[in-house]
């Protein structure tokens, strides 16, 4: 894997990076007092706990929470260093961190896979994606553990300093302890080094991060009682069969809604620009769609469109996502017929491992942000 590593400064594209991220930030600014909206109070709970140690306040954040304290250990350490700001504020700004951390990983991930499409574009693209854009704002941790370990992996990738290795496994182990599904993102890092870049000390960096994972859920049995999910919520995310394959389902729907509008090239080019056969392709989708969606009950839990879905019939919304799933299906066969398949490759497998590990549990829409830059590099590139 060869890599031009002045290519991204070549371009100038640094000043554009630094305006995007400060235009961002400003706006930010504006929303940083707003109040709490859904769980985002209960991370300032978990941040109180840790200052009082309060058994009460802990329970509170168990009750009302499936994540560990990973988040609030964070809020409650920038609290020491910043006395001056309310925790609910440094949990927002530790979201806005996601996009620098976003922006960094997309430079490197831009030059290993060189995307067709100008870098300038695949920067706006994804940070203004709604997912990843929204979740910034908020003072939740998925979108700062999403940009951590993608920040981690794609410069383990692009570095060959041992040292800065284990920096940033270690920064992935931290990203993993606040959102543990997102360790997932380890296969990237294995794949390239079976099939692209044997990587030295492979093994002491994994056994590394394994032990620093394996300690904190260590550390929060001893503790709480639990390693990763509390009680009160293991039924929620107990691996389960019976709604399998519908969490498989609507997954690959929304990963598939993370890709507008870069198929509709795909698709155009494959039926030789004839207007005719694409829209009898749509056309038989939207039909199969329809009939799936009245033969099976499909219960999506989270994986909904936010507010918008108030004004949407549910049925229309079915028929929305399995039209989305049958077209990503077709568009995956279409791109792994097509050159340079090695390299994308890595990212189909790690998708698809982990939507098949994440189809198991309880599904939402937010779990599927890390995945963001990788889908859009797998349907611009071919």
């Amino acid at each position: 894997m060869k890599l031009d590593r002045n290519y991204f400064y070549t371009l100038n594209n640094k000043k554009y990076l630094i305006i995007i991220l400060l235009i961002s930030f400003l706006i930010h600014l504006v929303t940083i007092n707003f109040q709490p909206v859904n769980d985002e109070f209960i991370f300032f709970k978990g941040a109180d706990f840790i200052f009082t140690l309060e058994k009460k306040i802990v329970n509170i954040f168990f009750e009302y929470n499936a994540n560990t304290l990973g988040f609030s250990y964070i809020i409650a350490f920038f609290k020491l260093i910043l006395p001056f700001l309310e925790t609910s504020q440094i949990s927002k700004l530790l979201s806005f961190l996601s996009l620098f951390f976003f922006a960094s990983s997309l430079t490197k991930i831009y030059i290993i896979f060189r995307p067709k499409i100008s870098f300038k574009f695949f920067i706006l693209f994804v940070l203004l994606n709604p997912l990843i854009w929204n979740y910034s704002f908020r003072g939740v941790p998925d979108a700062f553990s999403a940009s951590l370990c993608l920040f981690a992996v794609s410069n383990f990738l692009y570095y060959r300093n041992l040292k800065l290795k284990y920096l940033y496994i270690l920064i992935f182990s931290l990203g993993v302890m606040i959102k543990p599904f997102n360790g997932i993102l380890l296969l990237i890092i294995i794949y390239s080094h079976f099939f692209f870049k044997k990587e030295n000390q492979i093994y002491f960096l994994l056994l590394f991060f394994n032990c620093i994972v394996i300690l904190y859920f260590i550390f929060n049995y001893y503790f709480f009682g639990f390693f990763i999910t509390p009680p009160s919520f293991s039924d929620v995310f107990e691996p389960s069969t019976k709604v399998y394959l519908v969490t498989f389902i609507s997954y690959l729907g929304f990963i598939f809604f993370l890709s507008y509008p870069f198929f509709l090239k795909t698709i155009f080019l494959y039926f030789s620009k004839s207007y005719i056969k694409n829209i009898l392709f749509y056309l038989f989708v939207i039909l199969l769609s329809i009939y799936i969606s009245q033969k099976f009950d499909l219960n999506l839990t989270e994986m909904n469109f936010g507010f918008i879905s108030n004004f949407i019939d549910y049925r229309i919304f079915k028929v929305v996502i399995l039209f989305n799933s049958l077209l990503l299906i077709f568009l995956t066969w279409l791109i792994l017929r097509g050159k340079d398949k090695a390299k994308l490759l890595i990212l189909i497998v790690s998708t698809l491992v982990f939507v098949i590990i994440m189809s198991f549990t309880h599904s939402a829409q937010r779990y599927l942000m890390i995945l963001v830059p990788l889908i859009y590099v797998f349907f611009i590139r071919h």
